[in-house]
C-alpha cells in the first residue's frame, strides 16, 4: 500500500491518492552578457487536459553579475520563484543545498510557493 502522507500527517499529493496526473509545457530563456552577467527566466503551465489534472503556473528568475574589484571578483546572484494554482508538495521550491543555503540539504530550510534569495561571494 502506498504511502499518502509524511511523517506530520500532510498529503504527499495534490489529490490526496498515491499519484497526481500533470502535463507541463516550458518556455525558457537565458541571457549571457560578455562581461559574465546571466540572467534566466522560466514559465511553465500544467496544461488541466482533464479536470482531474493539476493546473498551475510557475514563474522562475535567476540573475548573477559579477564586479571586478581589482584583484578579486564580487558575484552578486539572485533567485525568485512564484507558483499560482495548485501546488503539490513536490512541485513546491526547495530552499537549501550547495546552490542556496550551503550547510544545509536540498529542502532542508523549507520549502514553499514564493521565494526571493539572494548572495554574494568573493573571489
Amino acid at each position: 500500500q502506498p504511502l499518502l502522507t509524511d511523517a506530520y500527517g500532510a498529503p504527499l499529493t495534490f489529490s490526496g491518492g498515491a499519484s497526481d496526473i500533470l502535463m507541463l509545457g516550458v518556455v525558457s530563456s537565458t541571457y549571457s552578457g560578455q562581461d559574465g552577467s546571466q540572467l534566466g527566466v522560466s514559465l511553465e503551465q500544467a496544461m488541466p487536459l482533464h479536470r482531474s489534472w493539476l493546473n498551475f503556473n510557475r514563474i522562475r528568475l535567476r540573475c548573477e553579475q559579477p564586479i571586478p574589484l581589482g584583484p578579486f571578483t564580487l558575484n552578486l546572484r539572485g533567485k525568485a520563484g512564484t507558483v499560482y494554482g495548485d501546488l503539490p508538495p513536490y512541485e513546491a521550491f526547495p530552499l537549501g543545498g550547495t546552490n542556496s543555503v550551503r550547510g544545509y540539504a536540498e529542502g532542508g530550510v523549507g520549502s514553499g510557493r514564493h521565494f526571493v534569495e539572494g548572495s554574494c561571494g568573493l573571489r
